[in-house]
């Protein structure tokens, strides 16, 4: 994480740094970089970022914590300033999403500045940022965010569940497969009867995708469920019926398809003999 780790080794030293920027007061500085992240420009939007985020950072007034990943240290650092910064709390959260709702339309559009690497890694740090602050309104944006923010949305369960499903709507085959993965997440925690059955139907559903991408992701998925039996005649049917192939000549990895490679039929073969041997999944 770009920012975070930069913000977190800035931690350590800010209180050296203190005395040259108490001359301007917290509030002014949190409103100078929020009215940035309004700018038409990207760079800017990215500068005044690393501006606030180092204000969060600086004003927790505390070292870094402890943490299993550089995201949870940096949301260790958000809690800090939040809860000595009430004040500045909620304007600091919406402006961060605020910020991620207009770098996702950026992005969609192909706006000027948004095609460079490191644009592309500004735009992640932002998405794990606002991930970090565990908000539920923060749903939206990370939904539109959904191939960087997948597994972040898992945190909300059922709150989420619905407006990760609408993507599968979504035209983009990669979208589709990041909201299959995030939906089965969320309906494997509930671990329930009707969250089972809801697994089921949303892999039947993707198993029908228009995309390849997209019904091996469903054959994959199957691996890994504790009934996968029940799905044995619907593989089987798919390794030998899935129409996609790959246009390049290929060898078929395991023999099924002679000297053609299917990937959607190679999938399920190789589920079916996880099955028959009692393999583990290895997802």
């Amino acid at each position: 994480m770009r920012t975070a780790l930069c913000i977190l080794a800035f931690a350590l030293v800010a209180s050296a740094a203190a005395p040259a920027q108490q001359t301007v007061p917290l509030h002014s500085r949190v409103t100078d970089a929020l009215k940035r992240m309004e700018s038409k420009d990207a760079a800017a939007r990215e500068a005044a970022y690393d501006d606030l985020s180092s204000i969060c950072a600086e004003g927790a007034n505390a070292a870094p914590q402890a943490a299993a990943s550089p995201i949870k240290a940096y949301g260790n650092t958000l809690t800090a300033f939040f809860v000595q910064h009430p004040e500045e709390a909620d304007r600091v959260k919406i402006g961060f999403i605020r910020l991620l709702r207009r770098e996702n339309n950026a992005s969609e559009t192909g706006q000027q500045g948004t095609d460079t690497e490191s644009y592309g890694a500004y735009v992640f740090d932002l998405t794990q940022t606002v991930s970090a602050l565990h908000d539920e309104r923060t749903i939206p944006v990370l939904v539109e965010s959904i191939t960087r923010s997948g597994v972040d949305l898992l945190q909300f369960g059922d709150e989420a569940l619905e407006p990760v499903l609408a993507q599968l709507k979504n035209p983009d085959a990669l979208v589709r497969v990041v909201t299959l993965e995030t939906a089965l997440g969320i309906l494997r925690e509930k671990d329930d009867v009707a969250s089972r059955d809801r697994i089921r139907a949303l892999i039947l559903s993707s198993l029908e995708d228009r995309s390849l991408v997209v019904r091996s992701a469903a054959v994959d998925s199957i691996d890994c469920l504790e009934g996968r039996q029940e799905f044995v005649s619907t593989l089987e049917k798919i390794a030998k019926t899935d129409p996609d192939k790959f246009s390049r000549k290929a060898k078929a990895l395991d023999g099924g398809d002679g000297n053609e490679l299917y990937p959607v039929r190679y999938a399920a073969r190789r589920v079916l003999r996880d099955i028959q041997n009692n393999t583990t999944c290895q997802h």
